[in-house]
């Protein structure tokens, strides 16, 4: 049954319409406020590489010092068969998937690396809310339907005990020598040479980081038996960028 109560109805006024407006324009600017905060954080650049007034990789295994890509026999290169820089006019070809002294007829992935120095910005990591972000885009011309590639990105954070030590040419040793790393999903390749696929890694910043590892790499994982898999002429890096920004881990409470 229905309660014989009075009924109660706002007069519409000009006045309240608004004030009601203004306080939905102050809640609506509160959420997008809210909303739109954590993208304003102060981004900082460490390395912005789109191989124009680089020098030429070495074929050296991994750097040992900051300044220089080093890796797998890689070059740069320009235009390739109607394949065209992401930007500029140069890009990082990937050649073979060995180095200077060794070869490695059975290896199936080729990578180049570089140590960025970050000491002058360790009281940006001191509170542990620091991520870094490595980005890079790769292509590749057209390659035949039972063959499959894919790329990776990967971030070591190292202390300065490391610089200069073989230990991080290492494969087994750089993973546990180092203070924290981050790998990247693999991305597989498409064979459309007019698309710059985009591969992205993060790395939240242990507080004694005082260099960075990226590495670059790409994989033939093609699984025909016999077919040999250390070649990766046709295939291509470029606009590598590695930024860094505090943010707050999220809260589970």
């Amino acid at each position: 049954a229905e309660s014989a109560g009075r009924s109660f109805r706002l007069k519409w006024s000009p006045i309240t319409a608004a004030a009601a407006g203004l306080m939905v324009g102050l809640l609506s600017t509160s959420m997008l406020f809210g909303y739109v905060m954590p993208s304003l954080q102060k981004v900082t650049t460490l390395l912005g590489e789109d191989f124009e007034s680089a020098s030429a990789p070495l074929a050296e295994n991994r750097p040992l010092y900051p300044g220089r890509w080093s890796g797998d026999y890689s070059e740069l290169y320009g235009a390739e068969q109607g394949l065209r820089p992401e930007g500029g006019s140069q890009m990082l070809r990937f050649l073979r998937a060995d180095y200077e002294g060794r070869h490695l007829p059975d290896s199936f992935s080729s990578d180049v690396s570089r140590l960025v120095d970050v000491r002058q910005h360790r009281p940006a990591f001191a509170d542990g809310e620091a991520v870094v972000q490595l980005s890079a885009r790769f292509n590749a011309l057209p390659f035949p339907e039972d063959e499959n590639y894919t790329c990776t990105l990967t971030i070591f954070a190292l202390d300065e005990d490391l610089i200069g030590n073989e230990l991080l040419r290492q494969t087994s040793r750089i993973s546990a020598e180092s203070l924290a790393y981050s790998r990247s999903s693999k991305l597989a390749m498409d064979r459309d040479p007019d698309t710059w696929q985009k591969l992205s890694n993060e790395l939240r910043l242990p507080s004694q980081t005082q260099y960075l590892m990226i590495r670059l790499g790409i994989s033939n994982d093609t699984k025909t038996p016999g077919k040999r898999r250390d070649s990766f002429a046709g295939h291509f890096a470029d606009s590598v960028e590695l930024v860094f920004a505090n943010r707050p881990e999220i809260s589970t409470r």
